[in-house]
């Protein structure tokens, strides 16, 4: 021990006599270190973290649960979403789980007024994640403050009317109060109790979602908009479970299965068809680990993140070349030194040590400043993939994994970039070097290593830059990308219908056209439309049927958007063929629908034979009525930028009435000079129909490519970042 103290003293004196050289060295070294630091912690945040709830890894999930939104019909594969009533089944009968939770698989967004504050009267926007009555117990978290609801919640439906606070948003709407425990809150026309609160950094089982509040499923009917649980079966849960001790998954998965066709041939009532029994006869459930629980997150940035890493990785290897050649030249220089250690009695092994030990310590210094680098470049990564309307509420933590981690490629780096440069140093000629003034490092396999060290890092610094030049090439292709509408010149106003009180009749319609003709009138406006889906806000899907039409489902499946008349010209959606939908397309008169150029393709053959069929949508529905196809749009990018030959139809809002979430407005010049008229207008339309936010269609499309956004930003970053700092490195191993 004593011997390494001394080494250490030694190697921090030397350090200390050459200080350009350890600057340039610990600082190349940070900025590699730090680099690493910062994306692994996202890796583990994303990919590798568990839930921050007892047993964790004791948690099994029910399908695919990255599935989401409202599914009917008879099941006819693996299925991923659940209604109330299979929901209730399964925790029943099964016998492979300690027991079941359920949770909603979309997001509410809800209203409150705070009884007694100043601001009551004025509703509040929140998020709110409905969940099971057991969902706090079956996880085995403990209530900050107040109490959690239990499973007696999920008794009756509708008679629970409880809410509990995320710890977040009790600190930033109520201070940390504990006075607002217990007290009443006003949501969707009736009286609330806060029962307690969450305790810190708990979000639930849905990663990269941070819901304000949690309310019971049973109390879903009373939201606006929402079903009846016991009447209407609809599939719209995840279902999560604790597995009994000594059961596997794979038991557990043959335990459901069996319980599932046992239940839905009675959902399907007294006389099901030959055909839905042959659905459900291929129906099943396919268990995966819930330890991580629920991420769209993951399946959408691991690739990036793990090719992240490998960019960091080559720009710590880079460090290390740039730090080996400084000590390749800072040996010459003290040839001298160690032949007089040699003459002394010290042995090549001694030699070798002190040099490790100097390495080692260069990467301590390096890697204490990395985890500062790494605070900075972490918050910097959150901004690039949290911008926008669809911010993601991610946190960067260097937590314990993270900053073992940096302990341990600091370790690394200091062997790697130190023990070739110790074993050449160590290679002394006693009498040469003790002769000579100064020492010689001329041989020419000195000279060689030294020219592919500096080789090697320019190497990899242009390699970079073209990766990171190719990325953003394909970055801007996807933002030139057409998107079958003009983006440009329209505002986009998120309103909630659903939560205004209206009902989905004529007089939502009522409302609708009153805001269009307001709308109209204001100066700079041109066009406008609402619409029930914006760009890349999710899809309604349904099958449908036509005459002559004998194709398999999953082809026969469409998008629907419910619009108004306006909402083609607001866009700028080019027909191919027929007319849009007109204002004269009234509720008492033939049902039209206008369909995109892929369906009319795919389905019919070509839009001349499409104009003028034809389709019942939602086939499952025997009330369904018929929609006659009086024309063809060219296909719109629906999801994302990269989606091809959707297969769409746009139905006219005031034939069927629908609830709304979006005003498309065109106008001349820069959009903002109109924004606030615009939602002046709203609000004097309709003074309690919320406005959630307001955008633009060119930010929707820009904001739906943060992905992409932050990976071609952060590599041409680190390939930047890769090249100046082997010119910091050339720079210094010449002048040294």
């Amino acid at each position: 021990m004593e011997t390494i103290l001394n080494d250490l003293r030694y190697g921090y004196r030397t350090l200390l006599r050459n200080p350009g050289f350890t600057a340039v060295a610990v600082l190349s070294l940070a900025l590699g270190i730090g680099a690493n630091t910062a994306i692994f912690s996202f890796i583990n945040t994303v990919l590798l973290q568990d839930l921050p709830v007892a047993s964790p890894h004791q948690l099994t999930l029910f399908g695919d649960p990255r599935s989401r939104g409202i599914m009917g019909g008879p099941p006819d594969s693996e299925m991923d979403l659940f209604s109330w009533q299979e929901y209730q089944n399964f925790r029943k009968d099964n016998q492979a789980f300690g027991d079941l939770l359920a949770v909603d698989s979309m997001t509410a967004r809800v209203y409150l007024t705070i009884t007694g504050e100043k601001s009551a009267g004025t509703p509040e926007s929140a998020q709110a994640n409905l969940v099971s009555g057991n969902f706090f117990d079956v996880l085995g978290v403990k209530a900050a403050a107040g109490r959690f609801f239990d499973a007696n919640a999920d008794k009756a439906v509708g008679a629970s009317p409880w809410i509990v606070l995320n710890d977040d948003f009790w600190e930033r709407r109520f201070h940390r109060s504990s006075t607002i425990i217990g007290e009443p809150i006003h949501l969707a026309g009736r009286s609330w109790t806060v029962l307690g609160v969450a305790p810190r950094g708990f979000f639930g089982i849905r990663l990269g979602e941070s819901p304000d509040l949690w309310i019971p499923i049973s109390m879903k009917q009373e939201l606006p908009g929402a079903m009846d649980l016991l009447n209407q079966p609809m599939r719209f849960l995840n279902i999560m479970g604790r597995l009994k001790p000594g059961l596997t998954p794979a038991q557990a998965q043959a335990n459901v299965n069996v319980l599932l066709q046992q239940m839905l041939p009675a959902e399907l009532g007294a006389s099901p068809s030959a055909s839905d029994l042959e659905h459900i006869r291929h129906a099943s459930v396919k268990m995966t680990s819930g330890a991580q629980g629920i991420s769209d997150l993951r399946s959408r940035y691991d690739v990036p993140l793990r090719m992240l890493m490998v960019v960091v990785g080559l720009v710590l290897l880079i460090a290390c070349a740039n730090v080996a050649n400084l000590l390749l030249a800072l040996a010459a220089k003290r040839q001298k030194e160690f032949a007089l250690r040699y003459a002394i009695g010290a042995g090549r092994s001694r030699i070798v040590r002190q040099l490790l030990t100097e390495s080692v310590l260069l990467a301590a210094s390096g890697g204490f400043l990395g985890i500062l680098f790494a605070n900075a470049a972490g918050k910097l990564l959150v901004h690039l993939i949290s911008t926008g309307s669809r911010a993601l509420p991610l946190d960067f933590n260097l937590d314990q994994r993270v900053l073992a981690f940096t302990v341990l490629i600091s370790i690394a780096a200091g062997v790697v970039f130190g023990l070739v440069p110790a074993f050449r140093a160590s290679r002394v000629d006693l009498n040469s070097s003790l002769k000579e003034a100064k020492a010689s490092m001329a041989s020419p396999r000195k000279v060689t290593l030294g020219r592919a060290l500096v080789a090697g890092q320019v190497a990899l610094s242009l390699g970079l830059l073209v990766t990171a030049g190719l990325l953003l090439h394909s970055f801007a292709n996807l933002i030139a990308v057409s998107t079958g509408f003009e983006r440009d010149h329209v505002l986009i106003f998120k309103i909630d219908t659903a939560s205004s009180g209206y009902k989905t009749d004529q007089r939502l319609t009522n409302l609708y056209q009153q805001i269009e003709d307001r709308v109209s009138r204001l100066p700079g406006v041109t066009a406008e439309g609402v619409s029930m889906f914006s760009f890349a806000e999710g899809q309604r899907t349904t099958s449908f049927k036509a005459p002559g039409v004998n194709l398999p489902e999953e082809v026969r499946l469409t998008s629907e958007n419910f619009v108004s008349p306006g909402y083609f010209e607001t866009l700028r959606v080019p027909m191919v063929l027929g007319r849009p939908l007109r204002a004269s397309d009234s509720p008492g008169g033939p049902l039209v629908a206008v369909i995109s150029e892929s369906f009319a393709n795919t389905i019919f053959g070509s839009a001349a034979n499409a104009v003028g069929r034809n389709f019942t949508p939602d086939d499952d529905d025997p009330k369904a009525k018929p929609f006659q196809i009086v024309g063809v749009a060219r296909d719109v990018k629906v999801r994302s930028v990269h989606d091809k030959n959707i297969k769409m139809a746009w139905i006219s809002v005031y034939q069927s009435p629908a609830y709304l979430n979006n005003l498309a407005v065109r106008v001349k010049g820069d959009p903002s000079q109109v924004a606030s008229a615009v939602r002046r207008t709203i609000q004097a339309t309709e003074r309690n129909l919320p406005i959630r936010w307001t955008t633009t269609l060119a930010d929707e499309v820009s904001d739906s490519l943060v992905r992409e956004r932050a990976i071609a930003q952060l590599s041409s970053f680190f390939a930047a970042l890769a090249l100046a700092r082997s010119a910091v490195g050339l720079y210094g191993t010449i002048s040294f």
